[in-house]
C-alpha cells in the first residue's frame, strides 16, 4: 500500500476530542448525528452555540444554529494576552515585520473604529485590493469586527477581472497597496487604483498601504478612539469570495461567520493539529482562498508566518532559510510548487512537523521527492472555494500513503457518484451528501438562488456535485484526479473559461473559441486555446490573442497553445462543450465522452478525437 510516514504526535487536539476512538467510527458518528457533531466540536474549543442545525428540504434551506451571537474578530482577539507574535511577515527581500498579539488587538481596533466613523456600518463590503501583507489581514479582521463583509482580490489579477468582482460586491470602502515587489519587480498600481474607484461606483473611501498620488487615507496615520463592539450572529455574511467565472461572470459567494468558525476550528485545529504552539505558513495570494484559510490559525493562536513574494526569488536556498529560521511548523503551498521544486533538482529540508498541498493533485512522484530529505507529515488536502475549507484532509492520527490524502473530514459526508446518481468505489464525482456550515449563505445578485442551484445541485437531485473526479478507497483514504468540471486550474490558480471567452470575443478574425485544461500524470497541466477563426491562423493572430490575455489575465495565464479548429461543439443549448472535449483529451472512453444527439454539430468533436492522439503521447493522467 506504500506507507511513507505514520504521525507521531501524542495529544492532539484529534485525539482528545474523539477520546482515542477509531477516527473511522469517530467519522461515521460525525455524519450521523451533524447537531450533535457540531455542538461538540464547538463546546470543545470553548464556544457557545444556541440553537440547532435544522435540515431544510434542501442543502440551501437549512439552518444553522440562529440563536447564535459569534463575531471571527473577537475569537482571535480573545488570543492578545498571548506571548510571541501574532503574525510574522517577509518580503522577497527577505524583510520581517513581527506582530505581537497585543498590537495585532489594538491594530484592529484602531482601524475598526475608523470606518465606523466613516460611516461605515454591519453590512457593508470593504474591499482589498492588496498583496499578501499584515494590512490585509488587519483590514479584513476589522470589517468582520463591525459586521461588516470582506472581499478581496489580489494584484496579479487584470483590471478587468477585479472590477468585474468589485461591481458586484458593491463595497464602500477600498483598501490597496499601490506599490509591491514580484520576482524583484517593482509594482506601481496606482493607475489601476483610480480604474477601479471610477468603474466601482459604490466606492466612498479610499484607505492605502503608502502614499500616492490617490485622493485617500493613509493605513499607517490613522487614528480612532471610537469604542468598538461587535453584533454579529452565527449566520451574519463575514467574506465574499469569487468562482473562477467558467459560465460568465464570477459567482459571487457569501459565507457566514459562525460557518467559517466552525469549519476552520475543525479543519485547522483536529484535522492539521494547528495550535497555539505552531507557526503557520501557505504560499498564497489574498484572492485564494487558501488566504482565508490560513488566516484561521489566528482563531487557535497560533503565529501566521506570511510570505509576500515569488518563492524562487532570489533563490530556493534564501527562501527555506526563511522558512526554518522563523520556525516554521506547518508550510503549505500549492502542488505545483513542490513539483516545480523537483523538476529544478532542489532539495529541501524543512524542521517543522506538517508539509501540506492543495490546488491539485500531488502526483506520487512528488511524495518520492519530499521524503528523500524530509521526514514530516506530508498530507496534501482538497476542498474548495465555495466551501472555503478542506472536506479531504490530514489525519495526526492515520499514516501517510504514497499518492493519497489521509481521510474524509468529520463532519463532511463526502461520496463518489458514478453517472446515475449511485455510490461507487471506482472513480466518479465528488460529492456531498449533507450540508457542511460553511457553505455559501447565498450567491450575490442571485434572485431565487437559481445560480447556486444551477451550479452544485442541478447534476444530481439535492446533493452537491463537486465538479472533481475522486475515488475513496476503504481504508478511508482518497485520491482525487482532477477537475471533471471545466474550471481550469493553471499551476495551482484556479480560474474559469469564461474570463477567456470575454477577452476572446473581442479580438479580430477570433468567431467562437474553447479552452481546456488537461492534468498529466508527471504532475504538469497542458492548457490548449482552441480558435474558429474567419481566416486562416498566423503568428500575429496567436500574438495578439496572447497579449490581450496577459493584459487582462495576467501572464501565468497564458494558454500553451493557440490551435485553429474547423468549429466549436455546442450542445442544443447553446453552450460550449467544455468537459466532454476534456474527457476525450484525457483518453476517456469516446462513446462516453459525449453525447452526440445532445450536439449542433457533432462533426465538429472529429478534430478533437484525432488530436487526442498528440495529447495521449504526453500521458494524461488516467481515469482508472
Amino acid at each position: 500500500m506504500g506507507i511513507l510516514f505514520k504521525p507521531d504526535i501524542n495529544n492532539s487536539d484529534m485525539e482528545k476530542f474523539i477520546n482515542n476512538n477509531n477516527y473511522h467510527d469517530a467519522f461515521k458518528n460525525s455524519i450521523k448525528d451533524l447537531n450533535g457533531f457540531w455542538k461538540s466540536l464547538a463546546s470543545f474549543y470553548g464556544i457557545e452555540l444556541n440553537g440547532s442545525y435544522k435540515r431544510g428540504e434542501n442543502f440551501i434551506d437549512s439552518s444553522w444554529f440562529n440563536e447564535t451571537r459569534i463575531n471571527y474578530t473577537d475569537l482571535v482577539l480573545k488570543n492578545k494576552n498571548l506571548n510571541g507574535y501574532s503574525i510574522i511577515y517577509i518580503n522577497e527581500k527577505l524583510n520581517e515585520k513581527r506582530i505581537s498579539w497585543n498590537e495585532l488587538s489594538v491594530m484592529v481596533y484602531n482601524l475598526a473604529g475608523f470606518l465606523i466613523e466613516i460611516g461605515l456600518k454591519k453590512g457593508d463590503v470593504v474591499a482589498g485590493y492588496i498583496n499578501n501583507n499584515h494590512y490585509a489581514i488587519i483590514s479584513f479582521l476589522a470589517a468582520s469586527l463591525i459586521g461588516c463583509t470582506w472581499t478581496c482580490v489580489s494584484q496579479d489579477f487584470g483590471l478587468g477581472a477585479v472590477i468585474s468582482r468589485f461591481q458586484q460586491s458593491n463595497p464602500k470602502v477600498l483598501i490597496a497597496s499601490p506599490f509591491y515587489y514580484y520576482n524583484g519587480v517593482f509594482y506601481d498600481k496606482t493607475n489601476e487604483i483610480k480604474r477601479i474607484i471610477v468603474s466601482v461606483k459604490s466606492i466612498k473611501n479610499v484607505i492605502v498601504t503608502d502614499k500616492c498620488d490617490i485622493d485617500s487615507f493613509i493605513f499607517d496615520n490613522i487614528r480612532s478612539s471610537k469604542n468598538v463592539n461587535s453584533n454579529t450572529f452565527f449566520n451574519d455574511p463575514l467574506w465574499i469570495l469569487y468562482s473562477s467565472g467558467t459560465t460568465g461572470i464570477p459567482k459571487a459567494m457569501v459565507q457566514s461567520q459562525g460557518g467559517i468558525i466552525l469549519e476552520h476550528i475543525k479543519s485547522l485545529g483536529l484535522h492539521l493539529n494547528i495550535s497555539k504552539n505552531s507557526r503557520f505558513m501557505w504560499l498564497t495570494n489574498t484572492s485564494w482562498m487558501m488566504w482565508n484559510f490560513m488566516v484561521s490559525g489566528l482563531l487557535l493562536g497560533s503565529t501566521l508566518v506570511i510570505y509576500d513574494g515569488n518563492p524562487y526569488y532570489p533563490g530556493n536556498d534564501d527562501f527555506w532559510k526563511a522558512i526554518n529560521k522563523n520556525k516554521v511548523t506547518h508550510f503549505g503551498a500549492g502542488a505545483p510548487y513542490f513539483s516545480g521544486l523537483m523538476k529544478s533538482g532542489y532539495d529541501f529540508k524543512f524542521y517543522g512537523d506538517y508539509i501540506g498541498s492543495t490546488g491539485s493533485p500531488m502526483p506520487p512522484e512528488v511524495f518520492d521527492y519530499i521524503y528523500k530529505n524530509n521526514d514530516v507529515w506530508l498530507s496534501p488536502i482538497s476542498g474548495g472555494t465555495d466551501i472555503c475549507t478542506a472536506f479531504i484532509t490530514a489525519n495526526p492520527l492515520l499514516p501517510v500513503i504514497r499518492g493519497r490524502m489521509q481521510c474524509i473530514a468529520l463532519g463532511a459526508d463526502v461520496s463518489s457518484y458514478d453517472e446515475n446518481g449511485l455510490e461507487t468505489r471506482d472513480v466518479g464525482e465528488l460529492v456531498i451528501r449533507q450540508p457542511m456550515p460553511s457553505m455559501p449563505i447565498y450567491f450575490l445578485n442571485d434572485p431565487g438562488n437559481k445560480r447556486y442551484i444551477d451550479a452544485y445541485f442541478s447534476y444530481f437531485k439535492n446533493v452537491w456535485r463537486h465538479g472533481d473526479w475522486v475515488k475513496i478507497f476503504d481504508d478511508g483514504s482518497v485520491i482525487i484526479y482532477g477537475r471533471s468540471d471545466s474550471t481550469l486550474n493553471k499551476k495551482g490558480i484556479r480560474i474559469g473559461t469564461g474570463d477567456y471567452y470575454s477577452i476572446l470575443n473581442k479580438i479580430d478574425h477570433v468567431i467562437d473559441s474553447l479552452i481546456v485544461g488537461i492534468e498529466l500524470e508527471n504532475g504538469d497541466y497542458y492548457m490548449p486555446l482552441f480558435v474558429k477563426l474567419d481566416t486562416g491562423i498566423n503568428d500575429d493572430i496567436i500574438k495578439n490573442i496572447k497579449n490581450e490575455i496577459v493584459k487582462d489575465l495576467g501572464k501565468r495565464y497564458v494558454p500553451d497553445e493557440v490551435i485553429q479548429v474547423p468549429d466549436i461543439p455546442e450542445t442544443l443549448s447553446g453552450k460550449k462543450m467544455e468537459v466532454p472535449v476534456k474527457r476525450i483529451l484525457s483518453g476517456y472512453d469516446i462513446k462516453n465522452a459525449y453525447n452526440k444527439d445532445s450536439m449542433v454539430n457533432p462533426e465538429s468533436m472529429q478534430f478533437f478525437i484525432k488530436f487526442r492522439e498528440r495529447v495521449m503521447k504526453m500521458k494524461p493522467m488516467k481515469l482508472k
